[in-house]
């Protein structure tokens, strides 16, 4: 009884037991369950997917984010469940694609499957030993083991062994086996990281200017999870060469400058565009511009050249440009004036005025050279010296020219020299000629007819009368551009300065227009006179030289040898003209009729500013007639002659009379000559004349001058006569020349007789 109520307690005991284990197992996997669902869905509500994005690796860039060199670009994919996508947009529209797609790592299969067939029932765990089983729900390491175990597929039947070893050795051996089977890196995920793979995009694929590279990765689903974008600036081109601009006209390469001003460099980039222009002046000094274009400011006092060079975006330097010589110096020339007699001296004749002129380039170390030297004698050219670009610099010149004007009414003859430089310098000096001869009634000094300047003028204005001046007025009158017509500057009363006969005043003309100046006179007899020159002064309007010196010149033939570039001078582009006699003229031409003719000459400059310029001139290539007289080549005079040689032409005179070759005194503007040989002998006498046109005549006749003849000489004369007539008469008979012979004989024997009997008579009178 006892024994077996022994056994019944017993076996109560271990039902109890087995229950208690039972319930604890079914309570054990119930939490693990439970735990498992609830990390399952915080894994796929609460927390994103997380992915190993691309990584798109560059070259280190130039300046600005810009390559000189294409770049070696590399796409870095390490995530095993996306693939990633790129697209490369060229500047030319090219489109590249492509795609990383690594080999996809599968996911371990059924994780926390608790429902497999193979998995134990929990009574049956409680059908086994009284040693209670681990890593059950008891949060031990053997429990977490066996989940990662059975979640990794292990083979099926493995829990019974396992209890056995639990109740062997329990968790020692799962520890081994999990050693072997956890992977080297869990992400945490349930995924495997992949090895990186990497793609380098080829240099070639790059062109220059501005490519898009387009990044995207999409998952397994094809759901875009990353997106980037990246701008490669490939700029291989150095940029153009700086081209420079200068606001004035270039002369033989050289240019002339009289201020301080700008110089204008620009320069281009394709690619990157220009960064900056630098540029070196001549000591070595920068001057950077920003952009690819803007100026640079050259001082006074600059001699050489600029050189220059441009940078792009991405740091490229192009080739170095050098501007023209450039000589910038506002230093003005020297003028010095020498009369014979002084200034201060009244002449009777004409007066030679040296002129000297000197570039002295003290202020800066150099001059850019005299570029024209013009002589005015009250207001007119008298002489004139232009240089040519093409040579080298003149820096000194000496000038000579004669006054020929005449004062009047006190007042000197206003010489003034003009001089400027090739920079625009410009030097005016001005002086006084005394000359009496006889005054002008009328002048106006500092500006001339149809004359274009771009100076200032000194208008000086002069009237002048044998008796007393009643009323002197000058009209100024200026039309603008826009022609609106004013009068800019008038001479009241006060201005005039008084003489004894007459009355002058200056005016100063500075403001750009087309001057009409009318200076009028009148006497207390009430004669009135009158004189009118229109003149413009404009900076932009072209100047004609040369048309004012063939203007009342005597010419043998004509032909206009001036060049362009000689004859009109503008800033701007012009087109001008030329007619004679109001046809078309071609410089170059020959024109050798005689005549008067007129030369036109118009110039336009691309404002529209006209300037026009005229010349009178005659055309004379015929010699000079020599009038002799009653004295002939040939001729025989008795006891005396009277020898007279004049010219009656318009311009002519003598030049030179030689009488026996001794010269005869003559005057310089001589036109006849008159004097009287009486005595006897052979005469040769020489003239030479010529005319303004320059044509020359030389001619030359022989005679003789005999003493008074005796009474034989009278008788003998006759006869002589008569033989020189029958001389001339054709076919004469010479039964005729027989009879003269006997005649003349004659007459010979009978002036003997004559004179024998005169003889006679006067010795024997006592």
């Amino acid at each position: 009884m006892r024994s077996r109520r022994k056994e019944r307690k017993k076996t109560v005991r271990n039902s109890r037991k087995n229950e208690k284990k039972r319930v604890a197992g079914t309570a054990a996997f119930s939490c693990i369950g439970i735990l498992t669902l609830c990390g399952m869905m915080y894994q796929s509500e609460e927390k994103p997917d997380e992915y190993a994005y691309p990584n798109v690796i560059c070259e280190e860039s130039s300046e600005n984010g810009w390559y000189t060199t294409a770049p070696e670009i590399r796409i870095v994919h390490s995530d095993t469940d996306a693939v990633t996508q790129y697209k490369i947009i060229n500047p030319s529209g090219r489109e590249t694609e492509g795609e990383i797609r690594p080999e996809w790592s599968d996911k371990e299969e059924n994780p926390g499957d608790t429902d497999s067939e193979d998995a134990e029932d929990p009574e049956d765990i409680a059908d086994s030993e009284e040693t209670p089983v681990q890593g059950i729900g008891d949060g031990s390491e053997s429990d977490k083991k066996g989940d990662y175990q059975y979640d990794r597929g292990e083979e099926e039947g493995k829990i019974t062994e396992g209890e056995k070893a639990e109740e062997e050795t329990p968790g020692e051996e799962c520890d081994d086996e999990d050693q072997e089977m956890i992977p080297e890196e869990d992400t945490g995920d349930g995924k495997e990281q992949a090895e990186p793979e990497e793609l380098i995009l080829p240099r070639t694929i790059w062109e220059e200017g501005e490519n898009r590279l387009i990044v995207k990765m999409f998952s397994e689903e094809g759901k875009e999870v990353y997106h980037t974008e990246k701008t490669i600036c490939l700029d291989e081109t150095d940029p153009e060469r700086v081209a420079f601009s200068y606001p004035f006209r270039k002369k033989q390469g050289i240019l002339y400058v009289r201020s301080a001003f700008s110089v204008g460099v620009s320069s281009s980039d394709d690619v990157s565009g220009v960064s900056e222009i630098v540029c070196v002046l001549e000591d070595g000094t920068e001057r950077r511009v920003k952009g690819s274009e803007g100026t640079v400011d050259i001082p006074l006092g600059y001699n050489g050249r600029l050189a220059a060079y441009s940078v792009d975006m991405a740091g490229r330097k192009g080739e170095i440009s050098r501007s023209d010589i450039i000589q910038c110096e506002n230093e003005s020339p020297s003028v010095s004036l020498h009369a014979e007699d002084g200034f201060d001296t009244w002449h009777r004749e004409s007066v030679r005025v040296t002129v000297e002129v000197e570039e002295p380039g003290t202020q800066y170390g150099f001059s850019t050279g005299l570029s024209s030297v013009t002589c005015y004698a009250a207001g007119d050219p008298v002489a004139r010296r232009i240089y040519s670009d093409s040579q080298g610099p003149v820096i000194y010149e000496n000038l000579q020219f004669m006054v020929e004007n005449e004062s009047g009414n006190g007042e000197g003859i206003t010489v003034m020299i003009h001089v400027s430089d090739r920079a625009g310098n410009v030097a005016v000096k001005t002086e006084k000629i005394y000359i009496d001869r006889k005054p002008p009634s009328l002048q106006i000094t500092g500006a001339h007819e149809m004359m274009i300047t771009s100076d200032a003028v000194q208008l000086g204005l002069e009237a002048a009368d044998d008796n007393i001046l009643e009323k002197v007025q000058a009209d100024i009158w200026m039309t603008d551009m826009q022609g609106r017509k004013s009068c800019p500057e008038a001479a009241a009363p006060e201005d005039w300065e008084t003489s004894e006969q007459g009355r002058r005043t200056v005016l100063y003309l500075e403001k750009d227009g087309i001057y009409e100046c009318t200076l009028s006179a009148e006497d207390s007899a009430g004669n009135r006179s009158e004189r009118k020159i229109i003149f413009t002064i404009d900076r932009t309007s072209p100047v004609i030289r040369y048309a004012d010196q063939m203007d009342g010149q005597y010419i043998p033939f004509f032909k206009w040898n001036y060049g362009s570039e000689e004859m009109i001078e503008d800033f701007t582009e012009y087109s001008y003209q030329m007619y004679l006699n109001g046809k078309p003229y071609f410089s170059g031409t020959r024109v050798d009729r005689e005549g008067v003719w007129l030369l036109e000459i118009r110039a336009e400059d691309a404002a529209g500013n006209i300037s026009a310029a005229e010349a009178v001139f005659v055309i004379d290539h015929t010699e000079p007639v020599i009038h002799w007289g009653d004295t002939e080549n040939g001729g025989s005079y008795e006891d005396s002659t009277m020898l007279s040689i004049w010219v009656d032409g318009k311009g002519e005179w003598l030049d030179q009379i030689s009488i026996n070759g001794e010269k005869q005194k003559l005057s310089s503007d001589s036109r006849i000559f008159q004097y009287e040989i009486t005595d006897a002998g052979n005469y040769a006498v020489e003239v030479k004349v010529s005319d303004l046109a320059g044509n020359e005549k030389t001619e030359k006749i022989c005679f003789d001058v005999r003493e008074r003849d005796g009474i034989i000489e009278k008788i003998v004369q006759p006869v002589k006569h008569v033989f020189a007539e029958r001389k001339q008469q054709d076919n004469a008979e010479s039964g005729g020349t027989v009879l003269i012979l006997a005649f003349t004989g004659g007459l010979l024997v009978i002036c003997a007789l004559l004179g024998r009997f005169i003889w006679e008579k006067n010795r024997k009178s006592p």
